[in-house]
């Protein structure tokens, strides 16, 4: 991969994502020193942006044959827990949790607040698959 993103002309492009408490380790890679990098800042979402995180999904699977409803005071408790946490890797653990969500408790097309109440919020959804993981790996079926 090296020898392809090194040339004048490169065969290839790579977009490595990387938050910019890492990025220093990515500038310091002996094996990416002649490989031209160019910085594309993603600043942290503006304040009140992540009502449409939340929201955006289940709207675009409203024109589908399996429609979605988010209980407005679902949205309330996951912006809280939110800036509870700092909003801190905000997307990747609300991504998480609604994805848990909608496995678990959104076959009817609802994903509603007793739900999330009922995995624990963030923080229970998280733990609840570590533990998973855990008990797989005991069991020999987490080891793929």
């Amino acid at each position: 991969m090296h020898d392809l993103l090194a040339e004048d002309a490169p065969v290839a492009i790579a977009v490595c994502a990387i938050r910019s408490d890492s990025y220093e380790q990515l500038q310091e890679a002996k094996s990416l020193e002649s490989v031209r990098k160019i910085v594309f800042d993603l600043s942290p979402m503006p304040k009140g942006s992540y009502v449409e995180v939340i929201k955006g999904p289940a709207l675009r699977m409203n024109a589908s044959s399996r429609p979605l409803k988010i209980e407005d005071t679902l949205v309330d408790a996951l912006l809280v827990d939110i800036e509870e946490g700092g909003a801190k890797d905000a997307l990747p653990l609300l991504a998480f949790t609604l994805e848990r969500l909608y496995v678990e408790h959104g076959g009817d097309g609802h994903l509603t607040l007793s739900a999330y109440r009922r995995l624990n919020g963030i923080k229970g959804a998280i733990e609840a698959a570590v533990e998973t993981c855990l008990q797989g790996s005991r069991q020999g079926c987490g080891d793929t």
